[in-house]
């Protein structure tokens, strides 16, 4: 019974040693991995192996970053858009106050800004225009300077820091420093080029920009110019041809008339071109441009000059290159530059290329 019941437990034994004859091999294998394991964290990652890892992220980074900046700029142009919108919102308004329903006039004040096309900050600010924000655009380098609170404050201190036109803030030339400063300080030529008048075509606005230069010339003192006296009526034309950019174009008034009548509502029906059929051939306000996006393409002599910062040079607010146009309806539509279409016109980008258009540009 004894030798039986030996046996019996040998059975189990040999079968166990049976099914345990991997183990040593299995704990081997396992020992081997965990040796290698930490030989390898021990002495880090090769060099092939870190570039490799380096050049993933590098592929990775340039896949990215131009969606991430394109989507960026979408944004800061939604942006822009709808300050444009909110001004066309504040000019309608202050049309309907206004005498004749005219827009804001021309900015006038003494200084380089009496050639800029900008419009009258006193008109506006405080009574209508309240954000002074929404004057600048967001994809504006030129606007990425001091806070516009600390600018008005050195206007009202005596202590802003500018060309030697403005008399470190009395812009308006009074003797002293005040709101209309501050007012005409926000309406300074930044972000945004405005038109006081009913021009749906280069050779329009031509006659303006030209009867602008010629009063220039005619009473430049060398410290500024007088303001501007067509400001707010309408402008006669010189049909003296006038070249930026290589393009020469001859000025016209409205639809070929003496004088570019000054905006205000209802000018659209001047723009008739067949009175047997008004309605098909007017102009409707939806096609005539009052403000948009800066641009210039083309370089000038001037742009050496720091007085007037980094003006002259090839510049847009948005890229690719284009503006968000405000009409005299009030809606906003971002236009691409082809040169053509006004008021994207080469000839105009050739002129703010010159022209010394106030602080920033």
């Amino acid at each position: 019974m004894n030798i039986l019941r030996d046996s019996n437990q040998s059975k189990p034994s040999a079968l166990n040693a049976k099914h345990d004859v991997g183990l040593p091999h299995t704990a081997r294998r396992g020992d081997r991995a965990l040796h290698l394991s930490a030989r390898r964290l021990a002495r880090g990652f090769t060099l092939v192996e870190l570039l490799i890892v380096v050049g993933i992220l590098a592929v990775l980074a340039a896949l990215l970053l131009p969606a991430l900046a394109r989507a960026r700029e979408a944004g800061r142009r939604a942006v822009c858009a709808s300050n444009l919108k909110q001004m066309g919102t504040i000019f309608k308004i202050y049309t309907s106050e206004s005498r004749g329903e005219k827009f804001p006039m021309k900015l006038y004040n003494n200084g380089a800004w009496s050639r800029a096309l900008t419009w009258h900050g006193p008109s506006l600010y405080p009574d209508y225009l309240t954000d002074y924000n929404i004057t600048m655009c967001p994809s504006d380098a030129a606007t990425t300077s001091a806070p516009m609170e600390e600018q008005l404050q050195a206007v009202l201190n005596g202590t802003l820091v500018a060309t030697p036109v403005y008399r470190h803030g009395d812009l308006n030339g009074d003797g002293m420093f005040n709101g209309l400063d501050a007012a005409i300080w926000i309406s300074a030529p930044r972000s945004y080029a405005y038109t006081a008048w009913a021009v749906s075509r280069t050779e329009e606005l031509a006659a303006v920009i030209g009867s602008i230069e010629r009063f220039k010339d005619a009473t430049f003192t060398g410290i500024g110019v007088p303001p501007y006296p067509w400001s707010d009526l309408d402008v006669p034309v010189d049909p003296k041809p006038m070249t930026y950019n290589g393009i020469t174009v001859i000025p016209e008034g409205t639809l070929g008339g003496e004088d570019v009548l000054r905006l205000r509502e209802g000018v659209e029906r001047f723009f008739v071109t067949d009175v047997n059929n008004p309605a098909g051939s007017a102009t409707a306000q939806s096609n005539l441009p009052v403000m948009w996006d800066f641009f210039a393409s083309r370089a000038t002599g001037m742009a050496a000059n720091p007085l007037y910062f980094g003006q002259g040079v090839t510049k847009f607010n948005h890229v690719p290159g284009g503006s968000n146009v405000l009409y005299a309806d009030g809606h906003v539509e971002f236009l691409k530059y082809s040169g053509q279409e006004f008021p994207m016109s080469k000839w105009l980008a050739g002129y703010f290329g010159e022209v010394v258009y106030g602080g920033g540009h």
